[in-house]
């Protein structure tokens, strides 16, 4: 499978965590027990402008880690249809 690179600058960072939380429809601290980082540490990359220090560490973590919980949802989804 062809994946496609996604390059996030460090001013994006903040946006880039917000809409990966948001396609799964979850708050900060969902998202952070899903991603192992703590609601404050989200609030701090999305509202602050924080970023992580290994911040191209943690892209790539919370790209794999959405993923799957996509994979995971479409899974159940098919699992619950007749």
């Amino acid at each position: 499978m062809n994946e496609k690179t996604v390059v996030v600058a460090r001013e994006d960072f903040a946006e880039f965590v917000y809409n990966m939380r948001k396609s799964l429809g979850m708050g900060r601290k969902s998202f952070g027990d899903l991603i192992g980082a703590s609601p404050s540490s989200v609030q701090e990359w999305e509202k602050m402008g924080v970023l992580p220090r290994n911040m191209d560490e943690r892209i790539e973590e919370i790209k794999r880690m959405v993923k799957e919980e996509h994979q995971r949802r479409r899974s159940a989804e098919k699992e619950v249809k007749p």
